[in-house]
């Protein structure tokens, strides 16, 4: 059976021996040399030295012309059969379509060489590198940008297999060696689609530093389902992670003195009760407060105050183990929620020890400022079963250890809250605010002087 390319010539003895024909199907135009005058004409096939046109009518063609393909002059162009609506043409010159195929070839270096700096400067703003394998051949070839994210050297053999494993850290290899044989086993066999991949973790850099990548991957397949390339996008979200932990941080602690606030207190103990019903666990809550803390401020200044309250969340700290976690609420109010208790008595000797450090003198700007602390306790499940519960009954326990002396803590007991009114628990609180010489606080200067009187 004949090919379409010899079915297009009327006398295939005059073609030019072992030549490659393509189909080109390219506009050109014929220029008739001296008089300046052109017809427009497809080329339908080219090969080194010859070539075949289609036109609307071979009559009244030159049998030499020149032919401009591409905005090139090929030229010396010579007519060597012709009919209905094609000619036969060959090239005197080869050396101009040389010339020419040489110039595209130019052209479309400079055209690649442009896109892959665009694709590296889109890379290094998107702060994203691409690995690519050809699954065929085993080649692999790293963009500039994820050499960057990885620091490593461009100039050194891109790592692979065990040598790439080792730049992830530690506790994320597990993960992407999974992802890896799921790669692997994937790409041998014959598949219909391929999922794509999204995996984030953390890498070491030859230097030590820890950079945290999103990585995306996918298999490229021919047309009968076997996968021929991998190609994966690796997109460097440190700086981001980082944004969205100090955002998530500010939400969930206190802005003066980094402690916990209310709100990730509350989803604490929420999910430590969950605990408590499932496993019988034990625990409790204490709510706490500074007697006296207004003179503070009062007399020093809301500065001193600040600094009070930073000083005592850092000994509030130390009273409380790392299972525990201690909050601030607002202005002097404090809680902490005690894990693993073994009984009542555990809470209460870590009140007595919050009571005693919080109570002990501050230095404030050269002066001794001393204050107090009070504590109140409710325990789970005896005293409450919800935050709210939990809460307000070791609130009427605070309340019940200020009223009875201050500087101390009391357990709830029940009939708490009908013995402490509202008028009584707002009595109390103006107690808290009375003017600064008439309350039970004492400035002590640093060289031993009173810089403040009691009430």
């Amino acid at each position: 059976m004949s090919t379409p390319q010899n079915r297009t010539m009327e006398n295939p003895a005059r073609e030019p021996q072992n030549e490659v024909r393509k189909r080109v199907l390219k506009k050109a135009q014929i220029v008739f040399k001296g008089r300046g005058a052109a017809i427009d004409c497809v080329v339908l096939n080219l090969a080194d030295r010859s070539a075949c046109l289609k036109v609307e009518s071979p009559i009244g063609i030159p049998d030499s012309f020149d032919l401009v393909l591409d905005h090139a002059t090929v030229g010396n162009c010579r007519v060597t059969w012709r009919k209905a609506t094609q000619i036969g043409v060959e090239f005197v010159h080869s050396t101009s379509v040389d010339n020419h195929l040489a110039l595209r070839a130019a052209r479309e270096a400079e055209r690649l060489q442009r896109s892959a700096d665009h694709l590296a400067r889109a890379q290094r703003i998107a702060h994203t590198g691409s690995i690519e394998q050809d699954l065929r051949t085993g080649v692999i070839e790293w963009s500039g940008e994820t050499y960057r994210i990885f620091g490593l050297d461009p100039n050194l053999p891109a790592p692979a297999g065990k040598a790439f494993l080792d730049l992830i850290h530690p506790d994320d290899r597990a993960a992407c060696e999974t992802e890896a044989l799921a790669h692997q086993a994937a790409s041998a066999g014959r598949l219909s689609d391929m999922p794509r991949v999204a995996l984030p973790f953390r890498i070491v850099q030859p230097g030590g530093a820890v950079r945290r990548v999103h990585h995306e991957s996918e298999l490229v397949l021919d047309q009968h389902g076997a996968a021929v390339r991998w190609i994966g996008t690796y997109r460097d979200v440190t700086e981001a992670y980082e944004a969205e932990s100090r955002i998530a941080h500010m939400a969930h602690h206190d802005a003066l003195t980094d402690l916990p606030n209310r709100v990730l207190f509350h989803e604490r103990l929420d999910e430590a009760l969950l605990r408590v019903r499932r496993y019988e666990e034990k625990l409790a809550v204490l709510y706490l407060d500074l007697d006296k803390f207004k003179t503070v401020n009062d007399t020093l200044g809301h500065a001193a105050g600040d600094k009070v309250l930073v000083a005592a969340a850092e000994r509030l700290r130390k009273c409380v183990r790392e299972c525990d976690m201690a909050a601030r609420f607002g202005g002097d109010e404090f809680a902490v929620l005690q894990l693993r208790l073994a009984g009542p008595h555990e809470a209460g000797v870590l009140a007595e020890r919050i009571v005693t450090l919080l109570s002990e003198p501050y230095d404030i700007d050269g002066q001794l400022v001393e204050i107090g602390a009070s504590a109140g306790i409710a325990l789970v499940p005896a005293d409450g079963e919800s935050a709210e519960q939990l809460l307000g009954n070791a609130d009427l326990a605070l309340y019940r250890a200020k009223e009875e002396g201050r500087r101390t803590f009391r357990f709830f007991e029940s009939g708490m809250g009908v013995r402490l009114t509202t008028a009584r628990r707002n009595s109390i609180r103006a107690t808290r605010s009375q003017p600064a010489n008439s309350v039970n606080a004492r400035l002590i200067a640093r060289g031993g002087g009173s810089s403040g009187q009691q009430g």
